[in-house]
């Protein structure tokens, strides 16, 4: 019998499974790490509104989830030579409160991701991946796969494309454009190297094999604010226009500034616009460029550097005498 014929066998024999409903609202995220030797090497958090994974030393999941899976793989393992899973784990941060921008991040709460952005976070994963390669465990925080017959060098190959995949996602292109960062982790583990036995393939599994951010553009946030609506960002009918909203109430995360820009960074932005504008470049995920402003609430500043660049701006706001350094050195 062939190693495909096999695995189509396995499959047939192991139809995917969901675990739980997948709720359409966020929900708090409390989850432990998908192994327990992981978290008795781990500080958990004591306070119930803390996520217990901050800050991603490991991979988590849900009591579910990790039921679920172990139980799949204790039936599993005495029957296969090999085999391999990839645990994704995925989950929104608030943002930090404005009166307490220098708040250690570990106060930050941290929600489960709506069913809609789960889903097409799943599409992209699914769309790499053979039906007849693996079987499929879901629930609210993320989900498992599991691969028979895959060593450990088949499923770095198999990581790897699912990680790519998962990159072609953009805060501004999902539906609907994402208001909140978004982090993506990625664990995997493979049976009988380096996991000889469940609770070591687990523990492989708690470790971040590959890690994702999607952090929104601060505009999003102001999509429905008067200011938005006066720099022309959005259109709406009086009906439709909210009368409390200020965008100085949205919380801006603060960045430390280094005392010294890479090259690569200073060509993404001239330094007459920077320094007329008070703001430097310091830092690109891909095509997001992060801003460090001296009013990063001005919202025709960042739709302004959007327009330059051509990128996704997320400002952040800095002690002003830090700025004022980076500035005073031309580039």
């Amino acid at each position: 019998m062939s190693l495909h014929q096999k695995r189509r066998e396995t499959s047939a024999r192991l139809p995917a499974v969901r675990v739980g409903p997948l709720s359409s609202s966020s929900m708090r995220c409390l989850c432990t790490p998908l192994s327990p030797l992981s978290q008795s090497a781990s500080v958990v958090a004591q306070d119930e509104c803390v996520s217990a994974y901050e800050p991603f030393q490991y991979v988590p999941a849900t009591s579910t989830l990790r039921a679920k899976l172990s139980a799949v793989l204790y039936d599993l393992l005495p029957k296969m030579p090999a085999l391999s899973i990839l645990v994704l784990h995925i989950a929104q941060a608030e943002p930090p409160p404005v009166s307490s921008l220098r708040a250690p991040l570990k106060q930050r709460h941290y929600d489960h991701v709506p069913a809609g952005l789960r889903e097409q976070i799943f599409a992209n994963v699914r769309r790499v991946i053979r039906l007849s390669d693996r079987l499929w465990i879901e629930d609210e925080a993320g989900g498992a796969l599991i691969f028979p017959d895959v060593d450990r060098y088949g499923m770095e190959t198999i990581l790897e494309r699912v990680y790519q995949s998962i990159c072609l996602l953009q805060a501004e292109t999902v539906v609907p454009p994402l208001v909140r960062e978004t982090t993506l982790l990625l664990g995997c583990g493979s049976f009988p190297s380096p996991g000889s036995a469940l609770e070591q393939l687990l523990l492989c599994a708690s470790q971040p094999a590959r890690r994702l951010t999607l952090r929104p553009a601060l505009f999003h946030q102001f999509a429905h604010t008067p200011e938005a609506l006066s720099v022309g960002m959005i259109h709406a009918s009086p009906a439709d226009e909210p009368a409390h909203t200020s965008p100085e109430t949205v919380a801006v995360p603060f960045l430390d500034l280094p005392r010294e820009l890479p090259p690569r960074l200073k060509q993404l932005l001239p330094y007459m616009v920077a320094s007329e504008l008070r703001c430097a470049p310091v830092g690109r995920d891909h095509h997001r460029l992060t801003v460090a402003m001296a009013n990063p609430h001005d919202m025709r500043t960042v739709q302004h550097l959007s327009e330059l660049t051509g990128m996704t701006i997320f400002p952040v706001s800095c002690e002003i005498e830090d700025l004022e350094i980076l500035l005073a050195k031309k580039w």
